[in-house]
């Protein structure tokens, strides 16, 4: 799930979010993720399989929520185009 991190920064990066901001929003996330990673690591044990599972679920759901916001984030973005385009007629 790294690589979803990496995406929110570019986009941050594109809204002109603080650069600061965004830096420290995008450490707290590295760190809850990577505690989050250890809990489960010391709660599951050697039953590593059932974390695995766990993991690939919240990865799908994940993966599956930024989808839904990239494309709401582009239907937006092109409407608001498509507007100012009809309005400068």
């Amino acid at each position: 799930m790294s690589g979803t991190r990496a995406v929110i920064s570019f986009f941050a990066g594109m809204s002109h979010l603080k650069t600061g901001k965004t830096l420290i929003l995008a450490s707290m996330s590295g760190l809850v993720w990577s505690a989050l990673i250890i809990f489960l690591g010391k709660i599951f044990g050697d039953n590593w399989k059932m974390a695995d599972k766990f993991l690939h679920l919240y990865g799908d759901i994940a993966i599956g929520i930024v989808a839904v916001i990239i494309i709401v984030f582009v239907i937006i973005k092109l409407r608001k185009k498509m507007l100012a385009s009809r309005s400068n007629l």
